[in-house]
């Protein structure tokens, strides 16, 4: 039996709460390919929520934690339902 450490769980499908930056919008998603990268996956919630498609899009978890963009996102959440996340633009200062 070989144990995989919980850092390197991989969900092949994935289902969460998003809530925009604001706490204004929340979408439920459900049946994410786990193998999607953040990245697409939080242009698409944006998209849902009828935000900006010219702006760049990031998820944060629960702990305010920035997921990895080119990252499957199965593989960065801790849990496969029930977890939220937060849609915050990218921005950059300067």
């Amino acid at each position: 039996m070989i144990l995989v450490p919980d850092n390197l769980a991989y969900f092949s499908t994935v289902s969460f709460v998003a809530n925009d930056v604001t706490g204004t919008l929340a979408l439920e998603e459900s049946g994410v390919q786990g193998d999607l990268p953040v990245s697409a996956v939080a242009a698409s919630v944006a998209r849902k929520m009828n935000l900006s498609v010219d702006t760049p899009w990031a998820l944060r978890d629960d702990e305010s934690r920035l997921l990895e963009d080119n990252e499957p996102i199965g593989r960065q959440l801790r849990k496969k339902t029930g977890q939220e996340l937060t849609l915050t633009p990218k921005t950059h200062l300067g």
